[in-house]
């Protein structure tokens, strides 16, 4: 139970992070969703670029923050040893990486054509590739501290990261309109590209000063500290690609089919979804240190990861069923521009539930060194259904948000799918499929009885609900009793696990 506590106390902290962030992120989207600060088509750009980096900052890390956490568990009894493999990590990836990113912008122009059509190279992009190299140091900073648990120094330079970066975003928005250093406007798109690279950099050049006061690392490499962890990680590199290509697939595509207005709103609501991950990413954050420890000690340690896992999927549901059915009053508070975005957030907040068993089972294959390589299966097979469906509806040029959505959420469906398969097969961890998939039905039934009966069937889908008007305030209530009736559904059984998880939250908190 002592472990289970430690998850709770440091899903707390990832909690209240993610929490204060995707918060202040939210009332960010009336200054970046603004016209006089930020166009549609920019705000579209910027998302697509700040996709990217999600993805190539994976061909710097090298995955190495999965075998960073996944060995700390071999060395963490011995100072020494500790030392020498965070150095190790530390040091070949700003070697590396700073390889990479110099070889991204010798090649500059060829990438640019190809992944960033109609955005120009001087200085948005090459803001974007120079972010790269810091960003990795950054996370793999962030990973050392999560291999050690210490969810309150996390949770902290997770604020101090967001704010610095929203402070810098906010004053070129607003101050840097028709300000020009080198020719270049600092306001806009670039001013939002040029602050995500400073903040990177600073926050890099802060972790690695922070572990040489701590005596935590030293600048040197261990060959066969080095040769272990890439032999664990590098199988795991096309995984991670593909994993964090869902998301910028549907943008790239609407991108490339000359659709910038349709990707800023579809970006919203990736957005507005996004809030679903305040709770998954916090739980497996917490998750994945003591996931690690408790299959060490067989089935009694199996029966806590699944026990626990069945109270954090409900909880998850219940967010996604939020999610789903009121990001729709949020959206409306913002510009005109954006009212159609809360439509595609409902299918999206069903394949993040899906999202949640395709985790959790990885985790599983992650632990297992030997199944560790068929981690590509899993991602790779769901990408490849992603691209092969986007490609072709833009091909019959009905590529649209719609069928952006669904691909998403068949491509997360696949990778789900085929990573229970593996577990199964393989006997290394079996969780209630039933239960999660009767969950995910619920999440989708309880969506659609929330939303058609006053947006398609009274006021018509084309049509807008007018802000504070007697048909908004129907629709909230109506919503309101059908999330109350969906979330007593979700618990089931559990209410009492919930709770009792909720309370030791609560008391670590107090204490």
């Amino acid at each position: 139970m002592a472990g289970a506590n430690k998850v709770a106390k440091n899903s707390f902290l990832y909690t209240v992070a993610n929490m204060v962030t995707k918060a202040s992120t939210f009332l960010l989207l009336f200054i970046y969703t603004n016209p006089n600060f930020l166009s549609t088509e920019d705000y579209g750009r910027v998302n697509l670029l700040t996709s990217f980096t999600n993805i190539a900052v994976l061909l710097v890390n090298l995955s190495l923050p999965y075998a960073l956490i996944r060995f700390y568990a071999e060395y963490k009894f011995d100072k020494e040893k500790c030392k020498k493999f965070f150095g190790t990590i530390m040091t070949f990836m700003l070697v590396f990486g700073s390889a990479v990113v110099a070889l991204m912008i010798i090649f500059r122009n060829p990438i640019s054509q190809l992944l960033f059509k109609g955005i120009e190279i001087y200085p948005p992009v090459i803001c974007t590739l120079l972010t790269l190299v810091f960003n990795a140091l950054y996370q793999m900073y962030q990973s050392i501290l999560q291999a050690k648990q210490q969810g309150g120094k996390f949770a902290k330079n997770s604020l101090l990261f967001f704010f610095f970066h929203v402070g810098l975003n906010v004053i070129l928005l607003i101050f840097g309109r028709g300000v020009y250093l080198f020719g270049f406007e600092l306001g806009g798109l670039n001013g939002m590209m040029l602050s995500l690279f400073l903040s990177n950099f600073a926050f890099a050049v802060y972790g690695i000063i922070d572990m040489l006061r701590h005596d935590m690392m030293s600048f040197r490499v261990d060959k066969e500290m080095l040769s272990t962890a890439l032999k664990y990680s590098a199988p795991l590199l096309p995984h991670n690609i593909a994993n964090n290509m869902a998301s910028y697939i549907s943008k790239h595509f609407l991108n490339a089919a000359g659709k910038a207005f349709e990707n800023g709103i579809y970006s919203v609501s990736m957005q507005f979804s996004s809030v679903i991950e305040i709770v998954q990413s916090s739980i497996h954050l917490a998750f994945r240190p003591w996931f690690n420890d408790k299959m060490k000690l067989g089935e009694e340690g199996k029966k806590e990861i699944v026990d626990l896992a069945s109270v954090a999927f409900r909880i998850s549901a219940i967010v996604c069923l939020g999610v789903a059915l009121f990001s729709q009053e949020v959206v409306m508070l913002l510009s005109e521009d954006y009212y159609d975005a809360w439509k595609y957030v409902p299918v999206i907040a069903v394949a993040h539930a899906v999202k949640f068993v395709y985790f959790t089972h990885t985790f599983g294959i992650m632990y297992d060194i030997k199944q560790s390589k068929k981690m590509f299966f899993c991602s790779g097979s769901a990408i490849i259904v992603n691209f092969t469906m986007s490609y072709i509806l833009t091909e019959m040029g009905k590529y649209t948000m719609l069928a952006a959505a669904i691909c998403f959420l068949v491509s997360r469906s696949t990778a789900a799918l085929v990573s229970v398969i593996i577990c199964r097969r393989n006997d290394i961890i079996k969780y209630n499929i039933k239960e999660m998939f009767g969950k995910i039905l619920l999440v989708a039934a309880f969506s659609v009885a929330g939303l058609v009966p006053v947006n398609v069937l009274y006021v018509g889908l084309e049509n807008e609900i007018e802000l504070f008007s007697l048909t908004f305030f129907i629709n909230i209530a109506f919503k309101l009793a059908v999330f109350a009736i969906g979330v007593v559904f979700i618990i089931g059984r559990k209410r009492n696990e919930i709770l009792s998880l909720i309370k030791g939250i609560i008391k670590k908190k107090i204490k």
